[in-house]
């Protein structure tokens, strides 16, 4: 009776180190599969106190492209828009170069929110959000 009891606790250790080292060994890589998408990017530059804001997008199969650009400040944990910093633009080809400034910035933490739709020829759209790197100022 005794010995079953030992069984049954060696088992269980070893099931539960077991199941434990395939947790933590998986590993996984998501990446968004894109089919319209190709080159995008949003950027930021700070000088004094003026933000120039860009966002660019290349896709070789999209015949229109729209983008809404966001100044945004770091608030504690919690990104705001800026007031008067957001602009809008669509073209009817495969690529978009759009930028922006935003003068007279207070002290802080700001990026740049670029969101994206793109179109096909068929129809078909996809939305691509991306952020430029943070800037302090």
């Amino acid at each position: 009776m005794k010995l079953n009891k030992i069984l049954v606790m060696v088992l269980t250790i070893i099931i539960a180190c077991t199941t434990l080292s395939c947790i933590v060994s998986a590993s996984y890589e998501v990446s968004p599969a894109y089919s319209i998408a190709g080159d995008i990017t949003s950027e930021l530059s700070i000088s004094g106190t003026t933000a120039t804001c860009r966002s660019y997008a290349f896709a070789s199969t999209a015949v229109k492209i729209e983008v809404e650009q966001t100044l945004q400040k770091k608030s504690l944990w919690f990104w705001n828009d800026i007031s008067g910093a957001s602009w809008s633009k669509t073209v009817n080809t495969r690529t978009i170069d759009f930028t922006n400034s935003k003068s007279n910035l207070n002290s802080g933490t700001y990026r740049v929110k670029s969101v994206f739709i793109l179109t096909n020829s068929s129809g078909e759209k996809e939305n691509v959000t991306v952020y430029s790197t943070e800037k302090t100022l």
